[in-house]
């Protein structure tokens, strides 16, 4: 969420402070870019696993269908909502389903299939083909007959209304496409983490007031995800005093739980419902705007789009280098 950036310092969960190259992922550096625009970040992707198949695996067998549309939107928020651009594979925002394919590339339309109309996941289509299959289907077979875990019409409708939040929450404002390294280590800090971090819980704050000001209307946004099955509440490190509200793209947005979040502007204190991410913003004196800007939701693209170098949003003083400069 903060770009993969090579350089960039967090609280470790031992207490120590590591850059992003000392975080190991499969034996390479997590982190190892030196601009944002350099990774494309993604939770699922072309041939393999769908992401609502991941959410069929990963929690509780017995997990009712509203938590996986949850968790399909928390998932796909990790990427909407961080630093580098990103992408979500065909469909993902539909709950679609390759009926657990782990590698769909010579599986046919049978499998690969996405209704656009949103009527139908794909999700228990049959058995899928046995070359990277064939040892899971002992337990594939009890999961595509479980009608309770073949999401209706209605969960996709609101996988995808929900989803679409995410979009507007990301145009809304510029502070989430920094698009500068220096900004993003100026600006950007994962609070309240560290070996007492609360599990499931990550906070990231994207404070505005230090370093140039990237967005005139906002002082600065915190992004708070609660992966847990309860709600939380906790207070933000070195937040008391500062008064935040929800952004207004989930205040009057389709996703009802996220309704229930709040901040307590005394103590710095966010409350958060389970599987759920919430975004809060402070307004600078004068701000008018936490909304889409006026461009949200129009076909095309914003008149930044295609030049090189930092967007006219970050007035000039970014300092890192446009894609394709040496």
């Amino acid at each position: 969420m903060a770009g993969n950036l090579a350089d960039y310092e967090s609280l470790g969960s031992t207490g120590e402070v590591v850059r992003g190259d000392q975080l190991d992922y499969n034996g390479a550096p997590a982190g190892y870019a030196t601009a944002p625009e350099e990774t494309v970040n993604y939770v699922d992707a072309h041939d393999n696993e769908a992401l609502y198949d991941m959410n069929v695996w990963k929690p509780p067998q017995d997990a009712p269908m509203d938590v996986r549309v949850r968790m399909n939107t928390l998932s796909l928020a990790t990427v909407a909502l961080g630093q580098s651009p990103s992408f979500w594979a065909g469909g993902t925002d539909l709950m679609r389903s390759k009926s657990l394919d782990r590698d769909s590339y010579d599986s046919g339309d049978h499998f690969n299939t996405i209704d656009w109309t949103e009527q139908d996941s794909g999700y228990a289509n049959g058995l899928p083909p046995e070359g990277k299959n064939g040892e899971a289907w002992d337990l594939m077979v009890p999961m595509l007959e479980d009608p309770a875990k073949n999401p209706a019409p209605e969960d996709i409708a609101s996988s995808s209304e929900v989803t679409l939040d995410l979009l507007r929450l990301r145009s809304s404002t510029p502070l989430f496409t920094l698009g500068d390294a220096e900004l993003i280590r100026q600006k950007v800090t994962f609070p309240n983490a560290g070996p007492e971090a609360t599990p499931g819980l990550l906070v990231m704050r994207i404070d505005d007031t230090v370093g140039p000001d990237v967005d005139p209307a906002l002082d600065g946004a915190v992004t708070v995800f609660n992966a847990s099955d309860e709600p939380l509440t906790e207070q933000i490190e070195h937040m008391a005093g500062l008064g935040y509200e929800p952004h207004e793209v989930q205040a009057s947005g389709a996703d009802e739980v996220v309704k229930g979040a709040s901040w307590d502007a005394e103590t710095g204190t966010v409350s958060v419902p389970a599987h759920t991410v919430a975004v809060f913003v402070s307004a600078q004196d004068g701000g008018k705007r936490t909304g889409p800007p006026a461009h949200a939701g129009r076909s095309g693209k914003p008149g930044h789009a295609g030049e090189q170098g930092p967007p006219a949003h970050s007035n000039g003083k970014a300092k890192g280098r446009a894609s394709g400069e040496g």
